[in-house]
């Protein structure tokens, strides 16, 4: 079910069931432009045009990462079971990638912070495989 909140539709997927659909995607070999949105994103969407396209176009999931975007599909009338913050999905992801050898690849970010976000992910996934890290800063 999805849950339009001022133009924005929100997936109304428990934590497992997103996991559930990135894996489905991952073993298929699709790409997943996955956008973990809160109430400041929602709202950031109604004044760039850009940005509200981008979100609404081109995302293939939008998942509930704050209890506003929560509250606000339930008071619509939506069923959302519950949030799904974007650093406990990527935790989840690493731990399946680890236990299934399967690659990841960190990019974005300041200079050196994805390379120690992947070392840290190493640390708590043993066996986790990086494919490579890049910031997010080009020159």
């Amino acid at each position: 079910m999805l849950a339009k909140i001022l133009g924005v539709s929100v997936a109304g997927y428990t934590m497992q069931e997103a996991i559930d659909f990135l894996l489905k995607r991952l073993l298929n070999q699709q790409k997943s432009f996955v956008v973990t949105a809160n109430a400041e994103i929602i709202m950031l969407a109604q004044h760039d045009n850009d940005f509200k396209r981008i979100i609404t176009e081109e995302v293939d999931l939008v998942l509930p990462d704050g209890a506003g975007v929560v509250l606000a599909a339930r008071y619509l009338g939506y069923h959302m079971p519950e949030r799904v913050a974007g650093c406990d999905l990527v935790s989840e992801i690493l731990k399946i990638a680890a236990n299934r050898n399967l690659k990841v690849y960190f990019f974005g970010a300041a200079p050196e912070v994805a390379q120690k976000a992947s070392e840290v992910s190493i640390e708590k996934n043993p066996g986790l495989k990086i494919a490579g890290v890049r910031d997010g800063f080009f020159s």
